[in-house]
């Protein structure tokens, strides 16, 4: 009998399933599930208008797609021949619940609060508590703080947790239990409260050590807070291990035999490091879509400033049993799809159609036939403020050397340049930490479909950039860790290094630096034009004394 692994994989707009085939290795099945609700960024369902900033999805759209893509990969599967299920979801996106597990939101009485919704990744309304609590924790000397680069990122979990005890203290009493959404479906799979260690450990500022950040510092940041560790309920499971059994409820809606084991959850990008192979110190997985993440698997080391540093011990930030840094750039695909509808002349869009193309494949056609440098453009890919390193939501996009005569080609490759620039900061802010990147491994919808974003990054860094073999590397990586959950009774493996070599293959397509271009990108990022644009525009604003304003602000 064919045994199989099934990975679950929830992004920003879709869920998909993938089924695993133990024996061969083969993507057996996979399944999509478009959230009818996408990300509600205008007004919740019930017509209540929200702030600028926020972006919350629906939680029934996590359940209805649940069992839509089970149910869509298991065509002619038995139930006992799935052994293992793994998952991922979004980074920081946040549930509040009741004690059985319900979503608040979904609850009458809380369907027009906005503050009881989930807040996805790139909800920025908590950019206020952010400040607040970064101040605080500087004031307090909080240890935990240089682990996580010195900065609190409104995109985090206890910023958007705060947010809520402080704009909407009804829903913050009635509240259980703040969790992910990954430990919330785990919860849903299992009926068990448990929370994973790499998610607590990469968004929410836990050590395995020293725990959770203590009420009396939420206290002297916010006193409507101060008990938010009493809500952060749930037992911490390290990644790789089984974190519960589907409930016989489960099985049944999602035609799977109750028991089976599902593994701890993951961040979704950080689940595309194991669906890339990627095992050994060294080695960097740069996912690319909407937004991107730099997973670097590196030695522990001392926290690195605008860099999310994992040090604390079993933290298994990206793979179980290694350390890990992660830099993040939050608008790449988001930033390329503003273009692409809003700033093409309707001719462009003609032409695409007869071509029979899409719009930002016309683009990169045009793109491409021309040289670096040759627009005179320079763009700084600040279209939804700056991850790392900067770690500042407040900064916007900047276009240096627009004319009248700027082709809408000339501004579309300066935006993929611009963010090949910035992913270029990232590496070079960890190798001087003293943690060398030796390979890099692409992953994510991006990289296998433009291939001229990739050559970019190749002569940019410099470097030899290695593609994932799957559109799924994410899925893929849950569905191995459902095979880690099965053990090695149903994969024959030992560790989890095995596994990764067992059932990921990269891909033939490899880009690799052309010695012309990697001169000219050297002039463009090393000479004055870059470095005169970003140093000016980023760090000056960066360095002011926004310690001084906020002790000003809160008198600190």
């Amino acid at each position: 009998m064919k045994k199989y692994a099934l990975g679950l994989d929830y992004g920003t707009l879709s869920v998909r399933a993938l089924l695993l085939d133990l024996e061969t290795g083969a993507e057996a099945a996979t399944c999509v599930y478009e959230y009818p609700h996408g990300v509600i960024t205008k007004a919740l369902p019930c017509g209540t208008v929200l702030p600028e900033g926020f972006a919350l999805e629906h939680p029934q759209d996590f359940l209805d797609g649940l069992e839509y893509v089970v149910h869509g990969v298991m065509q002619g599967i038995a139930p006992e021949q799935v052994v293992g299920i793994g998952l991922d979801i979004t980074s920081a996106t946040v549930l509040f619940t009741d004690d059985k597990g319900v979503p608040l939101c979904l609850k009458p009485e809380f369907a027009d609060r906005p503050h009881a919704w989930m807040k996805l990744w790139k909800h920025h309304g908590a950019l206020e508590e952010a400040a607040r609590l970064q101040a605080v924790a500087e004031e307090r000397g909080e240890s935990w703080l240089n682990y996580y680069g010195g900065w609190i990122s409104s995109e985090l979990f206890l910023p958007k947790a705060v947010e809520t005890a402080v704009k909407d203290p009804e829903v913050f009493a009635a509240t259980y239990n703040i969790l992910e959404a990954a430990d919330w479906i785990v919860w849903v799979l299992t009926g068990e409260m448990t929370r994973s260690i790499t998610l607590a450990g990469c968004n929410s500022n836990y050590r395995v050590d020293t725990g959770y950040p203590s009420a009396e510092y939420f206290k002297a940041a916010y006193p409507e807070a101060e008990k938010l560790p009493e809500k952060l309920v749930g037992k911490m499971v390290r990644l790789g291990d089984v974190a519960g059994y589907l409930t016989e409820e489960m099985a049944a809606k999602l035609g799977l035999m109750p028991g089976t084991p599902v593994g701890a959850s993951i961040v979704d990008s950080h689940a595309g490091v194991i669906g890339c192979g990627a095992a050994s110190v060294g080695d960097m997985v740069s996912v690319i879509g909407t937004s991107a993440n730099n997973m670097l698997n590196a030695e522990p080391g001392p926290g690195i400033s605008g860099i999310s540093g994992i040090q604390s011990s079993c933290m298994d930030a990206n793979v179980p049993g290694l350390y890990g840094y992660e830099g993040g750039q939050n608008c790449v695909g988001d930033a390329f799809a503003w273009f692409a509808h809003n700033c093409v002349p309707k001719h462009y869009q003609d032409a695409a159609d007869a071509a029979d193309l899409p719009i930002q494949a016309y683009l990169t056609e045009l793109a491409q036939k021309l040289a670096i440098g040759e627009s005179g453009l320079l763009i700084l890919d600040w279209f939804n403020g700056v991850r790392s390193p900067l770690m500042d939501f407040s900064l916007t996009a900047s276009i240096v050397g627009l004319t009248i005569r700027t082709k809408p080609e000339e501004l579309y490759r300066a935006m993929l340049e611009s963010t090949v620039f910035g992913n270029k900061r990232i590496i070079d802010t960890y190798e001087a930490a003293g943690h060398p990147v030796n390979r890099i491994i692409a992953s994510g919808g991006i990289p296998l479909k433009n291939p001229l974003i990739m050559q970019i990054y190749a002569d940019v860094c410099n470097r030899d950039i290695y593609l994932c073999g799957t559109m799924q590397g994410c899925a893929l990586g849950s569905a191995i860790l459902g095979a880690s959950a099965a053990g090695k009774e149903h994969t024959g493996c030992e560790t989890f290094k095995e596994l990764t070599e067992k059932y990921v293959i990269l891909s033939d397509v490899s880009y690799h630096p052309i010695p012309e271009n990697v001169e000219r990108y050297r002039k463009l990022m090393v000479g004055k034009e870059y470095t005169f644009v970003y140093e000016s525009v980023g760090p000056t604003f960066v360095s002011c004394d926004k310690k001084r304003i906020l002790q000003v602000i809160y008198n600190l």
